[in-house]
């Protein structure tokens, strides 16, 4: 009985979709509508092989089309089903109304592809090339004039192999200036540039290695011995970059007995480029390397540098001189004994604090050059437990109020001084230890 009922049910139910949709749509039904629906019989259709005959494709307008039963639908129409009828219909997109139906691919023209024999058709309807068939003659004009606009290959082949020619490697530039620098003929101006050139190739860790397997830093010996100032530098300045970095090169250069030369170019106050190229190779050679700073004590490195603080004209000197002892502190070599059971980094404190350095700190801070003034800083905060009590007497908690002041100031006035809050960081850093008791 159910079953009856449910069957009575579905018939009225159909009878009335019909009716409706005759009534407000004649023969239309309602429509089940894609933007872009592509119909599967289509790609099946279009992928098959085209016989002579014209394929049974629809063709669409701007109204309402039944498509029959076979027929491929090109993509991009607007489909439904008519429900009425059970019949599936197409037409154009409403943008697309007044326009010819396009589609992509390689063989459709107006949304239609082309059968094998329009293909044939259009192929054998092509213009004519007029010059086709015709032989390109090369006469012996075009041959002179591409001869001289252009090398020939075996003009090529002999630059390239100049070129090769002319190709050194850094070894053999090296050795080359190292032959000058043996030429006692040279002169100075040959020298200075075989010595710019070593010194550009020295700062690569391998060439620094190569020279001295060239013998090449007994020369640079005679050259920071020598006379003339200039030279001094270059050789000095040869020194700093090789051994930078490169422990190889930096036990090489103390087995030379470098450090009492270096010391006397620092020791010479009449040429101030010669006594910065001199700390600088003496820096490198420390940094890192406790042996030679055992050797660095041994020779009175650190009376050499006090004596800076003494002179005038010489607050860049000094600035270097504190930024390294303060790094070599940093550095912390606990277990290398110097002497009396001392590491070396204790006997170097020793001699700091004997020679009173910590005097010498709060005077930098007069500067107002800001790259001093970080460094005098970082350097300060390094000691600041061993020089507590010089640094109170001297007042730095005062100074430090007084900078922080105008640095606040600076920044406020104007924000590309924000680079001053480093600054700022650092004084609060050291006056908060200053402050513990």
């Amino acid at each position: 009985m159910a079953f009856t009922f449910l069957l009575l049910y579905c018939s009225i139910s159909f009878c009335y979709l019909s009716c409706y949709a005759n009534t407000h749509n004649g023969n239309q039904a309602i429509a089940l509508v894609d933007s872009e629906v592509k119909d599967e019989e289509t790609t099946d259709h279009i992928g098959q092989d085209v016989d002579e005959q014209d394929l049974n494709v629809f063709k669409p307008t701007s109204e309402w089309q039944t498509v029959l039963e076979g027929q491929a639908i090109p993509a991009g129409l607007h489909v439904r089903m008519n429900l009425a009828t059970g019949e599936k219909e197409a037409k154009l997109l409403d943008d697309q109304k007044g326009e010819k139906h396009r589609s992509t691919g390689p063989n459709f023209q107006n949304g239609i592809p082309y059968t094998k024999k329009e293909l044939k058709e259009l192929l054998q309807n092509m213009p004519n090339d007029n010059n086709a068939g015709e032989t390109f003659v090369i006469t012996d004009e075009d041959r002179d004039r591409v001869k001289a606009s252009y090398k020939s290959i075996e003009e090529i082949k002999d630059d390239l192999g100049k070129l090769q020619a002319d190709i050194k490697s850094d070894a053999q530039v090296l050795q080359s200036n190292i032959n000058t620098l043996n030429d006692s003929k040279a002169s100075k101006s040959d020298r200075i540039t075989a010595l710019e050139s070593i010194e550009y190739l020295i700062h690569q860790i391998d060439n620094a290695k190569d020279f001295h397997t060239m013998n090449g830093y007994d020369l640079i010996l005679d050259a920071i011995n020598d006379t003339d100032a200039e030279v001094r530098s270059f050789g000095l300045q040869i020194i700093g970059a090789a051994v930078q970095s490169n422990l190889e090169v930096q036990r090489i250069a103390l087995n030379l007995g470098i450090l009492p030369i270096i010391f006397s170019n620092i020791d010479v106050k009449e040429n101030f480029v010669t006594r910065r190229k001199a700390l600088f190779a003496l820096s490198s050679l420390l940094r890192n390397f406790p042996p030679a700073q055992v050797e660095f004590l041994r020779f009175g490195g650190m009376r050499i540098l006090t004596k800076m603080f003494f002179e005038s004209g010489t607050e860049v000197l000094r600035i270097k001189a504190l930024t390294l002892i303060s790094d070599l502190l940093k550095e912390n070599h606990a277990n290398y004994q110097a002497e009396d059971n001392l590491s070396v980094t204790g006997r170097i404190l020793d001699e700091f604090m004997e020679r009173k350095w910590c005097k010498f700190m709060p005077a930098l801070m007069q500067t107002t050059d800001y790259d001093v003034m970080e460094r005098t800083l970082e350097a300060m905060d390094t000691v600041v437990t061993n020089c507590k009590d010089q640094f109170n007497k001297d007042n730095v908690s005062t100074m430090l109020n007084n900078h922080i002041k105008k640095w606040k100031k600076l920044i406020s006035d104007d924000d590309d001084n924000s680079f001053y809050s480093d600054l700022i960081d650092l004084s609060v850093k050291l006056q908060n230890k200053l402050a513990i008791s």
